[in-house]
């Protein structure tokens, strides 16, 4: 242990920390005893074991309710964004496909009512004119197709013909033409056999 005190660098006893000038300053002015260093005499000091204070681990604080509401709405409103963003890409992907779509289909059927329905859907594109160009060609179709049959007397030839055309313009006066070549053949039928019974009625043998 060194004699010099480590304060003032005057020499001290190997005991003590401090002269005993400086340490009775620091009792004065500071109140605070000055312990002094033990002699060695050669005997082991007891140790004292110390063992460690178990580790507290901190206990998890409960969310407060206004934190756990905050993140439901938080997430319900995300939800809600990537719904909605779905639903409003799928309906902007079918808008920009639909009228080549539907005139796909128009041109498929090749109807009048198809290409009405088009031209409703979508009034401004640009084939709307052509569809409007489509219907004057069935409508004049449909006109020589009715010239000819409404002089036809083959109920078989206007039974084909709404079978292969169920959805014509001209389909109600098909059916008024067969209805009509039915009732004149009833009353031809009739007819002829009402001139049977009177031939025969004319030549009776009387007994």
């Amino acid at each position: 242990m060194s004699s010099i005190c480590p304060l003032c660098g005057k020499n001290k006893s190997n005991e003590a920390l401090f002269c005993e000038q400086c340490s009775k300053k620091i009792r004065v002015d500071y109140e605070v005893d000055v312990p002094q260093i033990p002699k060695n005499d050669g005997t082991p000091e007891e140790k004292i074991e110390t063992q460690p204070e178990p580790m507290s681990i901190p206990e998890a604080k409960p969310k407060p309710k206004n934190i756990q509401i905050k993140t439901l709405l938080y997430s319900f409103l995300a939800i809600i964004v990537l719904v909605g963003g779905f639903f409003i890409f799928k309906h902007t992907t079918h808008n920009s496909n639909a009228p080549e779509t539907d005139w796909e289909i128009a041109v498929q059927e090749n109807t009048i009512a198809h290409y009405l329905a088009f031209i409703e859907a979508h009034p401004r594109s640009e084939k709307t004119d052509l569809a409007r160009e489509n219907i004057l060609k069935i409508r004049q179709l449909e006109n020589e197709k009715w010239n000819r049959l409404r002089q036809s007397d083959n109920i078989t030839e206007l039974q084909d013909f709404l079978q292969t055309n169920p959805e014509s313009v001209i389909v109600p006066l098909v059916i008024n033409r067969i209805d009509s070549l039915k009732w004149v053949e009833i009353l031809r039928i009739e007819m002829q056999r009402n001139l049977n019974d009177t031939i025969d009625s004319v030549f009776e043998v009387q007994p």
